[in-house]
């Protein structure tokens, strides 16, 4: 697969980052979801790089296979893995911001390339990009908390619903009970339940 299939791919979902093995030993992501990785899991190093099927620079970046998965799942539940590694994010990409973001990498770029001075009105800080990858950032951690708090009251409930039910189970007489009686209570707990699980 070319850089260009490769880039193409990458940014036709804005809800998922691909990354691509080289050879085994490194993995590499591209543009969109280079954007992801840095803005959200690592600042890792950004290159940006040249071929000639492309008409501008592209942005790519690089990591060890090996912490594939302890880096993705940050960010998103792996889909699929292999050659190409999909990852369903849990919050979808801005494209203002990654637009914002690669126009600071590539403007970085060639200040290093150039060691020449930032011209009126431009940093080499991007403080107005890093605003908005805070403002990211904030977002996706108050999305997290938001939905590690309803799986707390959720297990919560469930957990209330089991012990009742064992109480129940424990104070039935079920030597004395008709077969009526005995599914009636069974009926109570299922309801009870059924009604925590959804």
């Amino acid at each position: 697969m070319t850089v260009a299939q490769r880039i193409q791919q990458d940014n036709d979902d804005l809800g998922t980052l691909t990354a691509f093995n080289d050879g085994g030993l490194f993995t590499t992501v591209y543009e969109k979801s280079a954007y992801v990785f840095h803005t959200r899991i690592s600042k890792f190093k950004v290159m940006v790089r040249r071929v000639k099927a492309l008409r501008e620079p592209y942005l790519t970046l690089g990591f060890h296979t090996s912490q594939k998965t302890s880096l993705l799942s940050k960010v998103g539940i792996i889909l699929s893995d292999g050659d190409c590694t999909t990852v369903k994010l849990f919050e979808p990409v801005d494209m203002d911001d990654y637009r914002q973001w690669r126009k600071e990498m590539l403007y970085l770029a060639g200040q290093k390339e150039s060691h020449g001075p930032a011209k009126d009105g431009e940093t080499k800080t991007g403080t107005a990009w890093q605003q908005q990858h805070a403002k990211q950032k904030e977002r996706t951690a108050q999305f997290q908390k938001d939905t590690m708090q309803h799986y707390g009251e959720l297990r919560q409930e469930v957990s209330e619903a089991a012990m009742y039910c064992v109480r129940k189970i424990r104070s039935m007489n079920i030597a004395s009970m008709t077969p009526m009686e005995a599914i009636s209570s069974l009926n109570e707990m299922q309801k009870l339940i059924n009604s925590k699980m959804t």
